[in-house]
């Protein structure tokens, strides 16, 4: 799929003038984020047609691309696709994006009720994730405050996703409004999935060193345990191996990382009743993408913990 999507794009006539922006997006393909696909498998299952999943993925590629570009700039991040582009570039890169995704949503369209509920998914999904860009750059000090950045950052993409998808297979509207809300938990269990694998790493992520307020850092920063002190005092000093290694086994003890997959569990029971609750449909890939997230966490505490 992912050499489909270049193809289609290589060969649109709408971008000739402009071949480096094409050349951008396949720098971005070829890393295969395979959230790219989620439209496209969602259509799947309901028997949607070939041509419209592909071009459904190719809607989802640019905007991906997209924010991508601005979450480079906003992260001062220079490395892979990103390298070698100044500030300016990426972000005018980023609104040629934009309009592009707008004008394959336009071929995309067959019926007038689709065409316009497309446009209502690409401008929720823009304007919400930006609202999450905002959020995050203030790097939010509450559990509120995290938990609307998840929602507004993560959730807002994938809820956009799993909906387009809806859309290009011919779901029903009450599908469409489960679809929504099975996107808007994925992107929310996978923020938390990204935070607790990120607490874990060594050497340390760099959301140590800048002082990110992930769930699992949030969480043994806020919540009262004896060691609160002591993770407060070497959390931003991680660049040192054992107080890395401290502060993880802080993150044990405290809690934190049980606290990140119960959050998961309890996401995966409101998974469990809108996937029960849609027409019937071929939804193995839909229930694998959620298997995806939930069965690594536990793994990774049992292995922490023991």
């Amino acid at each position: 799929m992912y050499q489909k999507i270049k193809l289609y794009l290589q060969e649109d006539e709408f971008i000739n003038p402009w071949p480096d922006l094409t050349q951008f997006v396949i720098s971005i393909i070829n890393e295969k984020p395979k959230h790219i696909l989620i439209p496209g498998l969602i259509a799947a299952a309901y028997g949607g047609e070939v041509e419209g999943q592909l071009m459904a993925n190719v809607v989802l590629t640019l905007l991906f691309s997209a924010i991508v570009s601005v979450d480079s700039i906003l992260d001062g991040d220079e490395d892979g696709p990103m390298q070698g582009y100044s500030c300016g570039e990426l972000a005018n890169l980023s609104l040629g994006l934009a309009g592009w995704a707008v004008q394959t949503l336009r071929r995309l369209a067959r019926e007038t009720w689709v065409n316009v509920e497309g446009y209502a998914v690409l401008s929720r999904i823009l304007y919400q994730v930006s609202f999450g860009q905002a959020l995050d750059s203030s790097n939010p000090e509450t559990e509120e405050d995290y938990w609307q950045l998840a929602m507004m950052k993560s959730g807002a993409f994938f809820s956009g996703a799993f909906t387009l998808g809806g859309l290009v297979g011919g779901a029903s509207a009450a599908d469409l409004t489960r679809l929504s809300a099975l996107g808007q938990y994925y992107g929310v269990m996978l923020q938390i999935h990204d935070d607790l694998r990120d607490a874990l790493e060594t050497p340390a992520n760099p959301d140590w060193v800048n002082g990110r307020y992930t769930l699992p850092i949030l969480y043994a920063h806020l919540v009262d345990h004896p060691e609160r002190a002591r993770f407060d005092s070497i959390r931003m000093r991680v660049d040192d191996g054992c107080l890395l290694e401290e502060a993880q086994i802080i993150l044990v003890r405290s809690g934190a990382l049980s606290y990140g997959l119960y959050q998961i569990q309890e996401l995966s029971q409101q998974v469990k009743f809108e996937l029960e609750g849609l027409s019937p449909v071929d939804d193995g890939e839909i229930r694998r993408m959620f298997n995806e997230l939930v069965q690594p966490v536990e793994n990774m505490l049992e292995a922490v913990v023991g």
